[in-house]
């Protein structure tokens, strides 16, 4: 069984969305109180996708750096048959548990996905490849 994973090279904390901004309009359109709802919109509504400037960070080259492809090939062979249908299903369920991840963690995942192919064509790939590895436009380390 070969697994390729991405890792992050370093211990950098960051705590403000780093990859993309949208201008001060937060992550969804409604309002309460005069103050802004920071969370992204559960009701499946994306306009605040198309809100504010499209920009990327000056070091994305370097973020991109920091993460290295890593290939994970254990020895699995002593392992029984049930042991392997045992394996099989947590991988399943951590493919379901991704797939939920990604839902939760970026709604509108699609719109902004779609926002990226805007970008300059030298800088679209990058920021497409940065978006992948963080599962969204906020740098998650």
């Amino acid at each position: 069984m070969n697994i390729k994973r991405v890792c992050g090279r370093g211990a950098v904390l960051m705590v403000l969305p780093l990859l993309l901004a949208w201008g001060p309009t937060g992550c969804g359109p409604a309002e309460k109180n005069g103050e802004k709802n920071m969370q992204p919109a559960a009701n499946g509504d994306c306009g605040w996708v198309r809100e504010g400037d499209l920009t990327v960070v000056d070091d994305l080259d370097q973020r991109l750096d920091s993460y290295v492809p890593v290939e994970l090939s254990p020895d699995i062979s002593h392992l029984d048959a049930t042991q392997n249908r045992v394996l099989e299903k947590l991988v399943a369920a951590s493919r379901l548990m991704n797939d939920i991840f990604r839902i939760q963690a970026t709604p509108c995942r699609e719109e902004l996905l779609a926002r990226l192919g805007g970008l300059p064509e030298g800088r679209r790939e990058m920021v497409a490849r940065y978006f992948r590895i963080n599962v969204g436009p906020w740098d998650r380390r």
